[in-house]
């Protein structure tokens, strides 16, 4: 069975936890976490485009398909069967339309939140 992949930004602290979450919640490991801040990391490779992983929350489902942003967040909500009254907003064009404007908001100041040190040269930020 194909797995359901997140491409999450390792070196970001909020991404890293909420990616945390999901992995503990994922108890039949369905799902192939891809930290796209590793340096062998290859955009490429997964068929996604370097530039926009590094600015959008990115999933491929199980059928292959990228989802971005909300898309990708209901994804990973369905799949583990959790936050369901989010997912099902997810779905709803008028709450959508507001969870969409929220996120685009939210990646444009991503950037610009606390980023993680290296933790392999000693130098890790918690």
């Amino acid at each position: 069975m194909e797995k359901v992949a997140i491409f999450y930004d390792g070196a970001c602290h909020l991404c890293s936890k909420e990616v945390a979450h999901y992995r503990k919640e994922d108890k039949d490991k369905r799902l192939r976490l891809v930290d796209i801040s590793q340096p062998d990391f290859d955009a490429a490779s997964e068929g996604l485009d370097p530039k926009a992983v590094n600015k959008y929350f990115h999933v491929k489902n199980k059928n292959g398909e990228i989802l971005t942003g909300v898309g990708a967040f209901a994804t990973i909500w369905e799949e583990l069967n959790i936050f369901r009254p989010l997912a099902w907003m997810a779905k709803n064009p008028v709450t959508r339309f507001f969870m969409d404007a929220g996120y685009k908001v939210f990646a444009e100041i991503r950037p610009f939140l606390p980023k993680k040190k290296d933790c392999d040269s000693g130098n890790c930020q918690i």
